[in-house]
């Protein structure tokens, strides 16, 4: 049975074909590549929705260098200690699938979905990933029924915890990675001149109860071109100045603090 909803209308969306459609008759056609297209507001070729080719990219291949291995293998342990009976699993700003790979590989869920706002990245996420739904929509309205889902994934993504909320089966679970204080710190200094840390995010949400947690913090040298894919891939690079961003065209090796969270709440 479909858990997925039209963005329209909000009645269940079934598969037909190539295409989800509802009792309604609103159609979806899935793409060439085996994404689905659920999102009404992405139409403005002025706005950019969701990481772009080149954010992508970037992104891809210094997560497959292994920096960031030993966060992931952090969330996998997690999964495996709370979630090993999830049978449907909901990645929230999925991006190309890194992490929801080895998820799905341990737990081996019925039913997968990666809900993102780029097309280039859900892209390789289908690649990544055979037998899963990469679904272009937002986090803060997700075209999942109520109640519908075992597990909740939020990699270093914008957290709508109302709509985790709705979407989760009663117990379920959400798993949430965010960064901490030093996090980057000393990628910030080589482009900055008055660097700032992160902001210290409370692990309190309502309507979740908190029932585990890791710190993954390590300091790791990132060389070569692969600086200047990791200060790209980061949420801060659009924001930054041209004459920023080319202070690390001169650096050769930068030893860089990785500091996150990973906390495990159940749904009360």
């Amino acid at each position: 049975m479909s858990i997925l909803n039209c963005p329209v209308c909000n009645k269940t969306l079934s598969l037909d074909e190539k295409s989800y459609k509802c009792s309604n008759n609103h159609c979806f056609d899935l793409s060439k590549f085996g994404v689905l297209n659920l999102s009404l507001n992405n139409k403005s070729s002025k706005k950019r929705h969701g990481d772009d080719k080149a954010m992508v990219i970037a992104r891809k291949e210094f997560l497959e260098k292994g920096y960031y291995d030993p966060i992931k293998a952090d969330v996998i342990s997690l999964c495996k200690k709370h979630c090993k009976n999830a049978k449907s699993f909901i990645d929230a700003g999925c991006g190309e699938g890194y992490y929801t790979a080895d998820v799905v590989s341990v737990l081996k869920p019925e039913e997968v979905y990666g809900v993102d706002l780029s097309k280039e990245a859900l892209r390789y996420f289908k690649k990544r990933i055979l037998g899963t739904l990469p679904i272009v929509a937002s986090i803060f309205k997700m075209p999942f029924e109520n109640a519908s889902t075992d597990l909740v994934l939020s990699m270093f993504a914008p957290a709508a915890y109302d709509e985790f909320l709705r979407v989760l089966k009663k117990d379920g679970i959400f798993i949430k990675t965010k960064v901490l204080k030093n996090h980057l710190i000393e990628l910030k200094q080589a482009v900055y001149d008055n660097p700032y840390y992160n902001d210290d995010e409370p692990d309190e949400i309502d309507g979740f109860e908190k029932i585990d947690e890791i710190i993954t913090d390590y300091k790791t040298d990132i060389l070569g071109d692969d600086i200047k894919k990791l200060f790209l891939m980061t949420p801060y690079y659009y924001k930054t100045s041209k004459t920023d961003q080319k202070k690390l065209d001169f650096i050769e090796k930068l030893n860089v603090n990785i500091s996150v969270k990973t906390v495990v709440y159940k749904k009360v």
